[in-house]
């Protein structure tokens, strides 16, 4: 089974589970979150009940390129972090087809290699500049 967090949506995200093999053994499901991505884990964890499967059933995991700032980093912290406590491949995927894209770059891939965050645009952290008021 691979896992594919979709960050795209403007509010919240989707994890598309699939098992890839031949045509009659193909599954796929799309779950939406209405949440931001910190309840990433326990979206992982209630598809992994709901499936009835164990995290070692888990081959690979993707993130799609996009999204808020916050919400690009929080995902690849979590998808690296469990890619490497399992030894599991993890990927960041763009293009039109982000399963097809995931399914490709997941399976030629054996092990965990950390993802790096790719942004929209530049981060705006900065602190804010102060008012000065003329007396």
């Amino acid at each position: 089974m691979y896992l594919l967090v979709d960050i795209t949506p403007y509010q919240g995200f989707s994890i598309i589970y699939w098992e890839p093999g031949n045509a009659k053994a193909f599954f796929t499901e799309n779950k939406s979150y209405a949440w931001n991505t910190d309840r990433l884990l326990e979206a992982i964890q209630d598809i992994i009940k709901t499936e009835k499967v164990k995290l070692s059933d888990i081959k690979g995991i993707a993130m799609t390129e996009s999204g808020s700032f916050s919400t690009v980093r929080t995902t690849a912290i979590i998808l690296n972090t469990i890619g490497f406590i399992k030894n599991m491949p993890v990927a960041l995927v763009r293009g039109k087809d982000p399963i097809e894209s995931a399914g490709r770059v997941l399976s030629a891939k054996k092990t965990f290699s950390a993802i790096r965050p790719v942004y929209s645009r530049k981060p705006n952290i900065t602190r804010p500049k102060k008012k000065f008021i003329k007396l």
